[in-house]
């Protein structure tokens, strides 16, 4: 299925869903705190504003704000702790 059109405002409050595991598999508790502690380091860092998140079992809700830079470049560095 293609990618529907990304729209970048300045300044916008995105809601994103995103995907985290393979469908069907499921975070286990030491991967929904590195999910966790990586929201809340990119925050601290500046990468963005969080209004709100909901860390499901295979995806990831979030209600942001990027700082700098798009809202792909957000979400992989939330898809890539350690980055």
């Amino acid at each position: 299925m293609a990618q529907p059109p990304h729209f970048i405002i300045d300044g916008a409050l995105y809601f994103v869903i995103t995907r985290l595991k393979e469908k069907g598999a499921s975070l286990n508790t030491n991967e929904r705190a590195i999910v966790q502690q990586t929201l809340h380091e990119l925050v601290i860092e500046g990468r963005f504003e969080l209004y709100a998140y909901v860390i499901m079992p295979d995806h990831l809700h979030l209600l942001i704000k990027p700082i700098d830079g798009q809202i792909s470049q957000v979400i992989k560095l939330v898809k890539e702790p350690g980055r």
